[in-house]
């Protein structure tokens, strides 16, 4: 007899789920009720994976552009949409591993995918805002996260 993953009971879908969050994507096609399920999770903030620090950094010479930082574990690479950005670094026992993403525009695209990236984290440890003009455009999409260091260095303007 064949298993029909669809019609497994609630609880164990939820179990799946909070075992496999960084797939919690592709669980969310498998059907509606699965769907249902993956997206009351994802609203309950204290599931979300954290986000060990993030950084945006403008590079020199000024307004020349910015750099993203996010440092995060390998395999919540895609759940949080920076698996096609550059690794910079990986630490030696694998975790995190940080990644970068360099911009000479703020798209609308990338909007999206920041205001993405901090909707699906519970908080961020360490925030780091460096030499940067325009402040705005991540203090939009930051909503209600709680970070626990936020470090504004040589901050330009705020309005």
């Amino acid at each position: 007899k064949s298993l029909d993953i669809s019609n497994l009971p609630s609880d164990i879908i939820r179990k799946i789920i909070r075992v496999g969050q960084e797939s919690i994507d592709n669980m969310r096609m498998i059907s509606p009720r699965w769907n249902q399920i993956a997206l009351e999770h994802l609203n309950v903030s204290h599931h979300l994976p954290v986000i060990k620090m993030f950084s945006i950094r403008e590079i020199l010479p000024a307004r020349f552009g910015w750099s993203l930082y996010i440092r995060i574990p390998r395999h919540y690479s895609t759940y949080f949409g920076v698996d096609r950005w550059d690794i910079i670094t990986e630490f030696s026992d694998g975790e995190p591993i940080e990644f970068v993403k360099r911009i000479s525009h703020w798209p609308k695209r990338l909007k999206t995918r920041i205001s993405r990236l901090f909707a699906r984290c519970s908080r961020i440890e360490r925030f780091y805002v460096d030499n940067i003009f325009n402040f705005e455009v991540i203090r939009r999409r930051m909503d209600y996260i709680i970070i626990h260091e936020l470090r504004f260095l040589d901050l330009k303007s705020l309005d």
